[in-house]
């Protein structure tokens, strides 16, 4: 909660042995660096990431998420973001370690994949207030 504004900086990419990283209530803006943290192979030990209520926006890649192995927190909740890159075929994928995903009250459209609901891991699964479209996938 330090009303920090501005787009959060890539150099924190290279902070390799972060294993938690709270940047919750500030005033970050534009999309967060999914695919730069990805390609520095960064933040294999992070354990907790929350970057809920700011103002991220565009796609979450779950692409790079994927490859944070020890992850157990991650909340994006309140941003800005619109869509979930590899919904479908990355969801299955997520490091089993993750326990909490919070991805409520954003503005992700589409509908929910079948693959969501498969998700053993998980204990929190938080989706409310998106624009998700269709219907809750029966099994």
């Amino acid at each position: 909660n330090n009303n920090i504004y501005r787009s959060i900086p890539v150099s924190i990419a290279h902070l390799r042995k972060l294993e938690s990283l709270h940047l919750s209530n500030n005033l970050f803006t534009g999309p967060f660096p999914f695919d730069e943290w990805r390609r520095n192979n960064a933040h294999k030990q992070l354990t907790n990431l929350h970057l809920d209520q700011n103002f991220f926006e565009g796609a979450i890649s779950l692409d790079a998420i994927i490859h944070w192995k020890s992850l157990i927190e991650l909340d994006l909740s309140s941003n800005l973001f619109d869509k979930i890159s590899d919904f479908s075929s990355s969801f299955s994928r997520l490091p089993p370690t993750l326990r909490r995903l919070d991805l409520s009250d954003n503005k992700i459209v589409g509908s929910i994949p079948k693959i969501v609901f498969s998700a053993t891991s998980l204990e929190e699964l938080d989706l409310l207030g998106n624009e998700f479209t269709g219907t809750i996938p029966s099994e």
